[in-house]
């Protein structure tokens, strides 16, 4: 176990001398930065302290900033984070160095305390992606038993024609956790009519039947559409009351979410297609004297609807 007098000489041993000014680089406010960092640590308050030893070394990366942030990652159980700070540590000191032993033995005591999380992906299509609190994880890193901080992860799966799937897992210290995760179900792809020819004769035009039909279609649609999109502000709001941030508490809750976004998509395809079907109509009506060939050309897609109007006039 550590003293706190054996801290203070490594701090010393290890801390910044100057150096010359670089792009990206403030060794004036590193150093200040540094200095704030080890008052809050001596202060025993290491979560402010963390952060202003993270800055200083981007700031300025020496060993001693290096040090100092690895043990205070450590001591706010970021055990992922002091391992892999520490081995970076052991990677820039000089073979020989009187200080490589020490960090090297409590890089070992550190090791085994480490939690570590294997993501499986499992039938996934192409384009398929993982991330991991909001970081996209590299194809290389699945399956691989990787160390990771102790405390609560959201994992979601995204591919394309699919919904998102979320994972919520929470890691202890030592843990050594398997993940197998999964695509979500497929979204709903319309299917477009086939094209509907109509050819008017010069006196006596059925275009006028045609127009009231088609706009009546293009009422029900547009209805349908507004049922679809009060189902989901409903799912939607009953999902947010079991969720915090973007940390959902219940598998009922994600699912609830996907299903209100699922409802979203049918209610914006219905909304617009029967809004166009009723323009279309009124084209009818306005177009029913008159001798004309119109074709009409559904299209559909898995983000919105729409209508293609040709013709002869």
């Amino acid at each position: 176990m550590r003293t706190s007098a054996a801290i203070a000489i490594l701090a010393l041993t290890l801390s910044a001398s100057a150096s010359a000014w670089a792009e990206g680089r403030d060794p004036v406010a590193a150093e200040a930065l540094f200095r704030e960092g080890r008052a809050a640590a001596d202060a025993g308050n290491f979560a402010a302290a963390c952060p202003k030893f993270k800055v200083s070394y981007a700031l300025e990366p020496t060993l001693g900033t290096l040090f100092n942030l690895a043990d205070c990652e450590e001591r706010i159980g970021q055990l992922a984070a002091a391992w892999q700070h520490l081995h970076q540590l052991l990677d820039q000191l000089p073979v020989g160095d009187d200080r490589r032993p020490y960090v090297q033995s409590h890089s070992a005591q550190i090791e085994p305390r480490v939690p570590r999380l294997r993501i499986v992906l499992t039938h996934a299509p192409a384009k398929t992606t993982v991330t991991q609190d909001g970081t996209p994880l590299q194809d290389s890193l699945l399956g691989v038993s990787v160390p990771i901080d102790a405390g609560a992860h959201h994992i979601v799966v995204s591919a394309p024609d699919h919904a998102d799937k979320a994972y919520d897992v929470m890691i202890t210290e030592r843990d050594k956790r398997d993940l197998e995760v999964a695509v979500g179900p497929v979204l709903p792809r319309p299917v477009a009519p086939p094209p509907v020819i109509v050819k008017v004769a010069p006196k006596k035009s059925p275009l006028r039947t045609i127009g009231f039909v088609v706009g009546g279609i293009g009422l029900v649609s547009a209805a349908t559409g507004g049922v679809f999109g009060a189902l989901a502000l409903t799912d939607n709001d009953k999902s947010n009351a079991s969720c915090q941030g973007s940390v959902c508490t219940t598998q009922g809750a994600v699912n609830l979410h996907e299903r209100a976004k699922t409802e979203a998509l049918v209610a914006d395809i219905t909304l617009f297609g029967g809004v166009a079907l009723v323009a279309t109509g009124a084209v009818f009506l306005v177009l029913s004297r008159r001798h004309t060939e119109v074709r009409v050309v559904p299209a559909a897609g898995p983000t919105g609807a729409g209508l293609s109007l040709m013709g002869t006039f």
